[in-house]
């Protein structure tokens, strides 16, 4: 039986465009302990510091087919590493990463996705994610997405058209559902698991 090679903590970052690295890199030195091990712009480039690297996260920006083409790649090269989707607004994100963050999504999002990726070893089970899927309610899920877009409690209440108490109530249940101590801890574990986009 092959052995996967040794993982290393590092994020390697993958976008055409030299600006949207350097922002990443800037919001990932909030980060203690995740240093950006690699970057690329191309696909050939990012699979072969995954290969060398094996980071611990691979952050894609590219979108449609060339997203989904590089992350596959990069799976292969290096099984056990996190993969982050980071398509821009206009482009479609990698149905096939461990989690999909939007552009326009806040930085506490993108934290939040990250710092939950490194505490996973490897993939949750199957059927894990199935249990939780089923045990959040459509509403909640609503409400979880809205979170997504960093709005507050009151701002969703207002937006559901519902009680301030109620929306309180959906996201203590949500918290609950999810095991997460805190909101962005909540979104980061919704769209790992798939169940936010």
């Amino acid at each position: 039986m092959n052995e996967r090679p040794p993982q290393r903590l590092g994020c390697l970052l993958v976008d055409e465009h030299p600006v949207v690295r350097e922002g990443l890199r800037q919001i990932l030195l909030s980060i203690e302990g995740l240093p950006v091990s690699g970057e690329a712009s191309t696909r050939e480039t990012a699979t072969e510091l995954a290969r060398q690297l094996q980071p611990a996260i691979a952050i894609v920006g590219m979108g449609g087919p060339s997203g989904r083409e590089t992350g596959r790649d990069i799976r292969s090269a290096s099984p056990k590493t996190f993969i982050v989707s980071f398509p821009s607004d206009s482009g479609d994100g990698d149905a096939d990463a461990d989690a999909v963050v939007s552009r326009s999504a806040p930085r506490s999002t993108i934290l939040g996705v990250i710092t939950e990726a490194l505490g996973v070893a490897d993939v949750e089970p199957l059927r894990r994610r199935e249990r939780v899927e089923r045990s959040i309610s459509p509403r909640e899920r609503e409400v979880l997405e809205l979170l997504a877009e960093g709005l507050s409690n009151r701002q969703i209440s207002d937006r559901l058209v519902v009680s301030l108490e109620t929306i309180k109530t959906h996201v203590r249940n949500i918290l609950g559902k999810l095991g997460s101590d805190s909101r962005a801890h909540a979104v980061a574990t919704g769209l790992r698991q798939g169940l936010i986009r």
